[in-house]
């Protein structure tokens, strides 16, 4: 955190020297796209771009909050208000999301009572609906504040998943916690919400990436709604059916999200697979396939020796080739499972457009890239590239915005959440 940034800023706009910041970064999925909400786990980032709430005390039962058209622009300011007493706002813009966190948190903290009058200063790195910051940044450093304040006695653990339901609940937004707790935490980590949610962080090794904006605007949550009717029809022939060994059936559900997927060997379920309809039998099959590869890519972010006769069963005979010839170098490795997620994201869950396709293979031809995959958060239509360093980095933004690419930025990972006071 740099909490002086934009001081100067936030005095001109406040009036006055801020008296405290929070600020959050941004953050990316790695890997196991689309499998937060069947329960899988999830190895995602937070990268170095941030939001930065400035605050001084005011004498009112109001929060007065000022920031720049869409919170990353300098030359146009704009301004909002919360009455303390009903904080209704629910519009999507800053005092809806900040207003949405005050209400979840007097449902849940006694000591929310202690909130009273703020004047605000927000200010982005990049704008409020970016690829990389989004409303779990903002959700996540205005807790922070608060918290800060007013000696809510928060730990992590509580800020990132109060910003999940101000998000979730109470903003009404389809959507799995990661941008909350990579906002939170930070790192590179694996975030699993089965059988608690527990934060393990596990990078051993720097990463450099690239997130690209392909221009597609593709609501994730609409994927993720199509894909989750998929299997559970899938889920509800499979109970159904006398076939089933009760063994098998136990770990099976009645939505994605209460199967034991973890359970369930690729083998034992292709036994089955005839008594679903097709699509219900490749969603599933991407299920198992995306969830044993991130474990193998866990394992090489751990510096855990890698699996060659794991990757051996799923990969096909080139990409081992390629392996061998790298001499199973992990960054290599990494590179190729982040390739192979991506392949059966298109293929088999059908995750990816034409668009994406041109500036991927693009890249993938005259870049330096170890890997680079489809990414999700609210908007399904970004690239995540896996690069060696900040060189290779600007080839792959410059071949980007040559294919067609709206943005291109080079981002490396960064800590979670903070607070200071001046």
């Amino acid at each position: 955190m740099t909490p002086k940034k934009y001081l100067e800023e936030a005095e001109k706009t406040l009036g006055t020297k801020p008296k405290f910041v929070a600020s959050a970064p941004g953050g990316v999925d790695l890997f196991n796209t689309h499998q937060d909400y069947k329960g899988l786990p999830i190895v995602a980032a937070a990268v170095n771009l941030r939001t930065y709430v400035y605050a001084v005390p005011l004498d009112e039962e109001k929060i007065r909050i000022s920031t720049t058209k869409n919170l990353s622009e300098s030359n146009e300011l704009v301004e909002y208000e919360i009455d303390l007493k009903e904080a209704s706002e629910k519009e999507r813009n800053p005092a809806g999301y900040l207003a949405a966190t005050i209400r979840i948190l007097r449902r849940m903290e006694k000591e929310s009572s202690k909130i009273s009058g703020l004047k605000i200063y927000v200010r982005s790195d990049a704008p409020l609906d970016s690829d990389i910051l989004g409303s779990g940044a903002l959700e996540v450093s205005s807790i922070m504040l608060l918290n800060g304040i007013f000696n809510l006695g928060l730990d992590k653990k509580r800020i990132a998943e109060y910003s999940f339901l101000a998000e979730s609940y109470e903003m009404g937004t389809l959507c799995g916690r990661v941008e909350q707790y990579a906002s939170t935490f930070g790192g590179v980590f694996v975030l699993r919400q089965k059988p608690t949610i527990e934060v393990e962080e596990i990078s051993r090794f720097p990463l450099t990436l690239v997130v690209i904006n392909s221009g597609e605007a593709i609501p994730a949550d609409n994927i993720r709604s199509e894909r989750e009717n998929e299997i559970n029809e899938g889920l509800r022939l499979l109970l159904e059916s006398p076939m089933l060994h009760k063994t098998f059936k136990k770990k099976l559900g009645k939505t994605c999200y209460e199967v034991n997927w973890e359970e369930i060997s690729k083998q034992e379920l292709m036994r089955y697979l005839f008594l679903v309809p097709e699509t219900s039998a490749k969603r599933f099959l991407f299920t198992i396939d995306m969830n044993t590869s991130t474990q193998l890519a866990i394992a090489i972010l751990k510096g855990e020796e890698t699996n060659v006769t794991k990757l051996k069963e799923i990969f096909d005979e080139e990409r081992i080739r390629k392996l061998e010839k790298a001499n199973w170098n992990p960054e290599v490795v990494l590179g190729e499972i982040m390739n192979y997620q991506h392949e059966i994201l298109r293929d088999v869950y059908e995750a990816s457009t034409d668009k994406i396709e041109t500036i991927r293979n693009y890249i993938l031809a005259f870049s330096p890239v170890l890997g680079i995959k489809v990414s999700s958060k609210k908007m399904m239509g970004n690239l995540i590239a896996l690069v060696r360093n900040k060189e290779e980095a600007k080839n792959v933004v410059n071949d980007a915005l040559e294919a067609g690419a709206t943005s291109a930025t080079v981002v490396e990972i960064d800590k979670g959440v903070d607070f200071y006071s001046f």
